[in-house]
């Protein structure tokens, strides 16, 4: 796989200030999924991304989406990780109004495989030990996080936060919105 499976978009929505007003307003709560819990997740009622990913790729299924918020210190259950169990593919849009330095979405390759994407969809607690384990894994790809910025990938690549600790508080809190779906490919 190569980062042009990772596919970028700029101002993807017309009124982003908007956007994001309507998605602070959204009550932030744990989500469980995939046998983890999730803290900081909101079931994102606004359309307007889905609606966009729509309308960039015909013929997808949406499986869920969810707004995150993920203030400075908040524990996270893995940092390297997949999506391999929500679906196909993931799209994150970038709400951050100013993100943090070197905010965004980085990439790993597994050292001792080569691989950049999970095998299968689930993951095993071998898994999840090794993304626990920095010292088994290089960065390959990293898409910086703009205000109204979207990433596309495949579900199965071994992903992260570019920033381990989160940042801010309250509404200067990190905050993307993450959506899943099946197709046979994202971009």
């Amino acid at each position: 796989m190569t980062a042009h499976d990772v596919a970028v978009f700029d101002d993807v929505l017309a009124d982003p200030a908007a956007y994001r007003h309507d998605a602070l307003a959204h009550p932030f709560e744990t989500h469980h999924a995939g046998g983890e819990a999730w803290p900081g997740m909101a079931v994102c009622q606004a359309p307007g991304f889905v609606d966009w990913l729509a309308g960039t790729r015909p013929g997808v299924t949406f499986t869920l989406s969810l707004l995150r918020q993920s203030p400075h210190g908040q524990l996270e259950p893995n940092f390297i990780h997949t999506d391999g169990m929500m679906g196909d593919w993931t799209a994150i849009l970038y709400l951050s109004a100013e993100p943090a330095p070197g905010d965004g979405t980085r990439f790993w390759r597994h050292l001792e495989t080569g691989s950049v994407e999970s095998a299968s969809g689930d993951s095993t607690p071998a898994d999840q030990a090794a993304w626990r384990d920095a010292a088994q894994w290089e960065l390959w790809h990293h898409v910086e996080a703009r205000f109204n910025r979207a990433v596309i990938f495949p579900a199965r690549y071994f992903h992260s936060r570019s920033i381990y600790d989160n940042y801010g508080t309250g509404p200067s809190a990190r905050l993307v919105q993450v959506a899943f779906g099946t197709a046979e490919k994202a971009s």
